[in-house]
């Protein structure tokens, strides 16, 4: 460690010979180096975890429209919808040939948060609760129909996924648990039933930071520092009937089984995934995990599926 702290001295002696926006900018990448030196991802849990989550087997660069990536869906071979938080437009990102093939824009401005399709709709969810859904096959100013949920703005919606088995729409909580007059201990996942037209009244399950870090613990065999989890993202995995919930203020993978238990927790190295904010899954079980830019490029980062 003292020799690392030392070349970084060096390195910063180095900077304050060269001219001053170059000083500035090896400077902050010099800090930032630093700061995710410690960091890894690692996993921790005696369930089967099927991804080398520190070695993506591609990464793919978006352009600056998409600087605000924030939702991210599989639609067809290597075809993925993407939204970004500023705008009510619905990009069709080919993922074989590195580029968006499509824009459609089913609404305004707006903080669009999560994306999901399901048959031939595509659902949209703004941070105060509101789903937008509309015909993918509708290509040019689609009429996309807004339901309002009981959530609002402290809840501040951030992920969705979809539960085919009960025609669910699950919607992930960052903020506030609680609505109305209802109450929820924890981070919530709650369910919009499409058959039924609405939101059901409990979160499906709940994951509570004391759970996790209880988790670790156990897995590791002593007491950890406090955990931070928001959740950013969730995604039903196709082969393994078990959630994938990820946060991007904590930069933690939470994996549950189908009864909502903890099976796995990852923590995520900054210096890989940056801010986490979409996930899916292709049918094979190939995961993609969308990084917002935070002033630089917004990406795609590709892992296979190793079962």
């Amino acid at each position: 460690m003292l020799k690392y702290f030392y070349r970084s001295y060096l390195n910063l002696s180095k900077v304050i010979l060269m001219s001053s926006r170059t000083s500035i900018f090896m400077l902050l990448l010099l800090l930032t180096c630093c700061l995710v030196e410690m960091q890894e991802t690692t996993a921790y849990g005696d369930a089967d975890l099927f991804y080398s989550l520190g070695n993506p087997s591609e990464k793919q660069f978006l352009t600056t429209e998409l600087e605000e990536i924030s939702g991210l869906t599989y639609l067809d071979s290597g075809i993925l919808g993407c939204i970004q938080d500023e705008e009510g437009i619905f990009f069709k990102y080919d993922f074989n040939k590195e580029t968006v093939v499509e824009r459609i824009r089913f609404h305004g401005n707006g903080d669009f948060e999560g994306v999901e399709i399901v048959g031939d709709r595509v659902y949209a969810i703004e941070s105060n609760g509101d789903l937008r859904h509309w015909n993918i096959n509708e290509t040019f100013e689609p009429d996309a129909k807004k339901i309002e949920t009981p959530l609002s703005s402290k809840n501040d919606v951030e992920g969705l996924g979809y539960l085919e088995e009960k025609n669910y729409i699950l919607m992930a909580c960052k903020g506030d648990p609680d609505y109305d007059d209802h109450n929820e201990k924890g981070e919530a996942i709650y369910v919009f039933d499409i058959d039924r037209g609405e939101m059901l009244e409990d979160a499906l399950f709940t994951i509570e930071e004391e759970d996790i870090e209880e988790f670790i613990e156990d897995f590791i065999g002593e007491k950890i520092k406090d955990v931070e989890f928001n959740p950013s993202a969730i995604a039903l995995h196709p082969l393994e009937e078990r959630y994938y919930v990820m946060a991007s203020s904590g930069n933690l993978l939470v994996i549950l089984n189908a009864d909502y238990e903890i099976e796995n927790v990852v923590t995520l190295d900054p210096a890989v995934f940056r801010q986490p904010e979409g996930i899916c899954f292709a049918p094979d079980g190939t995961m993609y995990i969308s990084s917002e830019g935070r002033g630089f490029s917004a990406f795609i980062l590709k892992f296979d599926y190793a079962n």
